[in-house]
């Protein structure tokens, strides 16, 4: 109460914030989104097709997620979706962090043999960004009740490299806002595998779709939340 202003990272987690505040209180909020560096660069078609190659990901297509796998993180779903597609040899799921769920999806994996699915622990800066790079699609997720409280970081460093995102997430919250006005992928409810499976599908078999949600969320990125853009509304508040 005894702030000057009180920033918030989108629309939700405004709404959240001000429920208990009058409205002289209320006109203290502002939303000020979470960015990604600017170094996050989208690969040409060549240079991600080289990283598949160094990493034996040759002729395979890649849905990444990367970060925490705390409790808040859907990951039982992202598990279930990569068993019933265990079918399709060219599809990849590659799973990059560490946290609560870790140790579990570790036993997932091994107890179905998913040999669709790569787990890696956090990767080093230099690296990570090209495991990012050789990626076709980015996973972002959000356990249901956390909307408005948490915005995965993940989302600006997808939007950044120009993925398309699929959220698994409650749509009404700030990714699902992301998603649905920069039109760079889908979005399905956590728990929801069928929706999710069959999101992964209309991307893998549909390359043209692919690169305009790719070209997309780069788009969004420049536009509203790269570093720079971030850095400067802060010191515009200040």
């Amino acid at each position: 109460k005894l702030s000057s202003k009180i920033v918030v990272l989108g629309p939700h987690m405004r709404e959240i914030v001000s429920k208990d505040f009058d409205e002289k209180t209320k006109d203290k909020i502002t939303v000020i989104p979470n960015w990604a560096d600017e170094s996050i660069i989208k690969p040409s078609s060549r240079y991600k097709e080289q990283l598949k190659k160094q990493f034996g990901f040759e002729n395979l297509f890649i849905v990444i997620y990367s970060g925490n796998m705390g409790l808040t993180h859907d990951i039982e779903t992202i598990l279930k979706s990569a068993n019933k597609l265990i079918k399709n040899r060219e599809l990849l799921f590659l799973l990059i962090g560490g946290g609560g769920q870790y140790d579990a999806s570790v036993k997932f994996i091994s107890d179905k043999g998913l040999g669709n699915v790569k787990i890696l622990p956090y990767q080093p800066e230099d690296v990570f960004p090209k495991y990012l790079a050789c990626s076709d699609v980015s996973l972002v997720t959000l356990a249901q009740g956390m909307q408005g409280l948490s915005v995965p970081s993940k989302i600006y460093s997808s939007l950044a490299a120009g993925l398309p995102i699929i959220g698994i997430l409650d749509g009404v919250s700030e990714v699902a806002n992301i998603i649905s006005e920069g039109e760079c992928g889908y979005v399905c409810e956590p728990g929801d595998v069928d929706t999710l499976v069959d999101s992964i599908q209309s991307l893998y078999c549909d390359e043209f779709k692919v690169e305009k949600m790719s070209a997309n969320a780069r788009s969004e990125f420049e536009k509203k939340y790269s570093r720079e853009i971030g850095v400067n509304k802060h010191v515009d508040l200040v």
